[in-house]
């Protein structure tokens, strides 16, 4: 056996003791060996004494027939036998560099890479088995000989995956997981005298190794059968087979010159034909779509063809046009941190030369589809709350902008990682290549295989596609990326190139960061006039057969503070900030710049508002096996401390406060908490709800409701009154965006929970109420809109009180819907306690104050009676001037509603420079063909009627009759209504001709004054 720690030291002491009479040449000769071997157990002691998580190879061997042999010997021949067998089986483990943490009697279990990860764990663990196989072999004639043991033989299992080690009573052998459980089942299925090994493990050793596989079978606690193979021998090494970069090494690509020229082939095409063509690059993790895009992008000339790039991250499905916004904002020259204004200047200002004829309106819609809030302008106000408008509307912009960038010079747009991108930007690509065929344009996507688990029509239907599929280089082209690799070295030893081409599996990236890892562990000197090999490290190194496994080892070669800095990062996330780590460890971020120098994470372009730098890991492999190596308490921990930093940062008081960068919050923040406490997160998220949705951020809530409902689901029940509560606020966001068809059924399901759940005047079912009224309010059917107001409104009466803030909502919402209905009793009666309330609570001063003002002001002018509304409209219009800019809309609309009381008095002159004021604010801020703007045109013609200036008033008609159309259709009583305001200016300007079909269509429509009126204008005419 192995002697222990205590004995090497007792060794060193008495060496030392005969270092007079020895002499020190020969004392420091014999103590080098004995050193090394404490300072091993020691690190071995102190690595398994504290907790890690690791991906290790677990071995399990057991005697055959043990049960047999205990009835056959005593006891004390039992241990014997058991003992030296187990020796020789515990001498194989140590001589592959296996640990045995536990003996069982009549057998043992050992581990690989439980102290280093950096050793081909997997391989050793194979060969240790087969080892320990012919060990017994070789045992069992002396078994026979002196026990008269017939038969003696062993089963022996390997299967690799994550485990935990160390910790709790017998730390100093702890191994927990599920792959302990497999690998026993590997060994206990095993025949006699054989070695069975799992998938999992045979992916590492593939190639290593002759096997046979097996039928798969049933592991206690796996849901699917593991496949397996019982290992015959070692292959010879005849018959084996088995923009990145490294810092002052340039590397040709190797092995992808057939696909690089079918890109400048297909680009050259697009050009020639001008026409769009399409290529998708599929390739696993590592193989070179970023290296080969790299080398394409390096051969064009930037004066002949623009290059537009988006890449995804993991997280990009829930930032709706995330990859889009990316890709547009790094080709205008908006940088991620800018600060609101300034983003939107910037866009403004790169998108003015494409849309010289079209103004502002497109740079508008795009920005504010991409999250800079163009809310407040006239070109986007208008399609607030109809998702589906603004978004085909930004789309039909976008392609139009790459559509004059293509007329310029060609186009390569580039979507890179599209099996991690948002469904927004998914399908602006659909939108793309089906309205801009006729476009120079190379679309170039970069995935995996996996994307067509999402999207199995990928490209469907697109006749100018083609696919690129990158392969593992053969063993000839990893051969000329080793020597590319290597090329710093004078001389590259043959054990060197073994090792770096051996295991590859003809993955380019693996191959790079087996260098890296060399270089760490000093294996390669890194000089100034080139590279040196130390030969004795050389000897000792063992390369992992994995990229996990370089990935690993990597980890495991940074000094602690700086492996700890790592993982607090991973928890993070792959693209993390510095503040945000440092909501986990004050000191970790200034571990970053080692991070930084040894290429473990790199620099994002990005600043935050408040200056803190941007960061993500080299690769996403790199940040997953970071991640799943720290322990559960301190992730759980750590997503504790970073969850509540993006809560403060999402948290918004207001709507008026929320902007893309506490849209991102919130989606962290939903991420993060959820992870660690999602029964407390549901209510905060409630709270914080109404901010962002009022904000219309209904784009951005859609992925993070959806989400919740699931999580409600699973952690409340399906019937819990918080799934109902999710449900009604996912069709909120529903009816927001304009999928109208979605509310009903989510409000119904939502309706049946609170039934069973809740009691009758619970305010959420008011919530549900209030929804389901605003989903038929939307679709023009007020009266079916009123008792479900009604009924909200006698809840939150009941359960709320009648001036809660949410009752008097519920009251104004119920007032507006009898206005539109002709009750106006009901409506001026709750109109004056909505406006009581408000003066009283708020004060006369509060811009919803004025809102009341204006309400009840509306209801007294329907009921006939305008000069009763003349006095609080001017109320109203006070607050508004102070509080309010100049040339509000809201101010505005005031002012619109005194002129038509004016008018309605008889006192036109008045009224007249008012609407002027109003239509030129209206068409400032809306356009001219906005629905407002239609209603300032016809309040000024009508006043001109009633002043007698008949010519002005035709036109002004005219003009609102094309925006009325627009807004609601050619047959809609609005528009009818407009042309027939025109026709009563052509009579009074004796135009019968022009009046009367005007007056026919208005009278086919059902208008009451139209048959009167065409009657007048066919007596004016002359009888026609």
């Amino acid at each position: 056996m192995q002697p222990s720690a205590e004995q090497i030291a007792a060794a060193i002491a008495a060496l030392e003791a005969q270092r007079a009479l020895l002499g020190d040449g020969v004392v420091d000769t014999a103590l080098a060996p004995l050193r090394r071997e404490l300072a091993a157990l020691q690190a071995a002691s102190t690595a398994t004494s504290a907790q890690q998580l690791k991906q290790v190879s677990v071995l399990f061997v057991d005697v055959v027939g043990s049960t047999a042999i205990g009835q056959q010997l005593d006891p004390e021949t039992i241990h014997l036998v058991m003992d030296s067998a187990l020796e020789r089986f515990t001498a194989v483990v140590r001589g592959e560099g296996g640990r045995v943490l536990q003996y069982t009697g009549d057998g043992m279990l050992a581990a690989f890479g439980t102290e280093v990860a950096a050793e081909d764990d997997v391989e050793c663990a194979v060969r240790a088995g087969l080892g320990i196989v012919e060990a017994a072999r070789e045992h069992a004639p002396l078994v026979r000989r002196q026990y008269r043991v017939p038969d003696f033989n062993v089963r022996v299992g390997v299967h690799t995956g994550r485990v935990l080690l160390g910790g709790g009573v017998d730390a100093e052998g702890s191994i927990r997981g599920s792959t302990v459980n497999v690998a026993a089942r590997m060994e206990q299925s095993a025949p006699p005298g054989r070695v069975r090994i799992s998938q999992a493990s045979w992916r590492h050793v593939r190639g290593l190794f002759e096997a046979e596989e097996q039928e798969p079978i049933s592991v206690k606690g796996v849901a699917q059968p593991v496949r397996s193979w019982l290992v015959v021998r070692p292959l010879a090494r005849t018959q084996r087979h088995g923009p990145r970069g490294i810092e002052g090494v340039a590397t040709p690509m190797v092995g992808r010159d057939t696909e690089l020229g079918l890109l400048h082939g297909r680009l050259q095409r697009a050009i020639a034909t001008g026409r769009l063509h399409a290529v998708t690059e599929f390739g696993e993790a590592g193989l070179g779509k970023s290296r080969l895009l790299a080398e394409f992008q390096r051969g064009l000339d930037p004066q002949r063809v623009r290059v537009l790039l988006g890449r995804a991250h993991p997280r990009s499905a829930v930032e709706p046009f995330g990859v889009l916004r990316d890709l547009l904002l790094r080709a205008l020259g908006v940088v991620d941190g800018d600060a609101a204004d300034a983003a939107r200047a910037r866009l403004e200002q790169a998108l003015a030369p494409l849309f010289e004829a079209e103004g502002e309106a497109p740079a508008h819609r795009i920005g504010h589809l991409l999250g800079l809030d163009f809310g407040s302008s006239a070109h986007v106000k208008p399609l607030l709350g109809d998702e589906a408008r603004l978004r085909a509307a930004a789309f039909d912009d976008a392609t139009l902008a790459l559509r004059r960038f293509s007329a310029r010079r060609p186009v390569l747009l580039v979507m890179d990682d599209l099996h991690w991108t948002d469904d927004g930007t998914i399908d602006f690509v659909r939108h793309l290549v089906h309205h801009a065929a006729d476009v120079p344009l190379l679309l170039l996507t970069l995935t995996r295989q996996t994307v067509f688990e999402r999207l199995p029509d990928w490209m469907h239907g697109v006749p100018q596609h083609g696919r690129i599929d990158l392969k593992p280089l053969d063993d000839a082209l990893s051969q000329v990326l080793a020597e590319a690799l290597l090329q710093r070295l004078h001389e590259v030893p043959e054990r060197l190139r073994a090792l770096l081409i051996g295991g590859a599996e003809g993955n380019p990236f693996y191959m790079e960061e087996l260098v890296k890892m060399l270089i760490d562990d000093g294996v390669i000197a890194v000089e100034a006039d080139g590279w040196r090999v130390l030969a004795d490290k050389l000897e000792a190194a063992r390369v992992p057969p994995t990229l996990t496994g370089v990935l690993q080892a990597r980890l495991d070669a940074l000094p602690p503070p700086e492996r700890l800095a790592l993982q607090q990062a991973a928890i993070v996330g792959h693209e993390f900030w510095d503040r945000a780590l440092a909501a986990i460890d004050a000191a970790a971020p200034a571990r970053l710049p080692l991070l930084l120098k040894k290429e473990l994470v790199v620099r994002r372009d990005a600043a935050d508002d408040e200056g803190g730098g941007a960061y993500q890991f080299k690769h996403h492999l790199l940040h997953q096996v970071t991640y799943d190596g720290v322990l559960r308490g301190p992730k759980h921990d750590g997503h504790a401390r970073v969850g509540a930093f993006w809560t403060a940062r999402a948290e918004v008081a207001g709507p008026q406060q929320v902007d893309p960068a506490h849209c991102r919050a919130l989606a962290e923040a939903q991420y993060h908490r959820c992870l660690v406490d999602p029964k407390g997160f549901v209510p905060w998220f409630d709270a914080q709800f109404p901010q962002y949705l009022y904000a219309y951020a209904a784009a951005q809530l859609r992925p993070l409701t959806e989400q919740l409902v699931v999580l409600c689901e699973r952690e409340f029940g399906p019937e819990a009154a918080e799934t109902a509560r999710a449900l009604i606020n996912l069709a909120r966001v529903a009816a927001m965006q304009g999928t109208v068809a979605e509310v009903e059924p989510l409000l119904r399901r939502a309706t049946a929970i609170q039934a069973k759940a809740l009691d009758a005047d619970h305010p959420d079912v008011a919530l549900a109420a209030v929804t389901m009224g605003g989903y038929h309010s939307g679709r023009g059917d007020l009266a079916a809109a009123e008792p479900h107001y009604e009924r909200a409104l006698r809840i939150r009466e009941r359960s709320l009180g009648t001036e809660h803030p949410l009752t008097l909502l519920a009251m104004d919402q119920l007032a507006k819907a009898h206005v539109e209905t002709g009750k106006l009793d009901q409506a001026e009666a709750l109109f004056r306690r909505v406006l009581a309330a408000r003066e009283r609570d708020l004060g006369p001063d509060h811009s919803e104050t004025a809102w009341a003002l204006t309400a009840l002001a509306e209801v007294l002018a329907k009921r006939g009676d305008p000069a009763a509304a003349e006095p609080l409209i001017r109320r109203a219009l006070e607050v508004q001037r102070r509080t309010l800019p100049a040339d509000h809309p809201d101010t505005a609309l005031s002012m619109w509603h005194l002129a038509e009381a004016l008018r309605a008095q008889a006192r036109a002159d008045e009224a007249e420079p008012l609407a002027r004021e109003v239509l030129r604010i209206w068409e400032a801020a809306f356009g001219a063909e906005h629905e407002w703007t239609g209603w300032g045109l016809i309040c000024l013609a009508e006043i001109q009627l009633a002043r007698s200036v008949p010519a002005e008033a035709e036109t002004l008609a005219g003009r609102a009759a094309a925006a009325m159309q627009r807004a609601y259709g050619d047959d809609h009583p609005q528009a009818a209504a407009a042309r027939l305001l025109r026709a009563r200016a052509l009579l009074q300007a004796g135009d019968a001709a022009r009046a009367e079909p005007l007056l026919q269509r208005a009278a086919a429509l059902g208008l009451e004054e139209a048959p009167a009126l065409l009657a007048a204008a066919r007596g004016q005419g002359g009888g026609r």
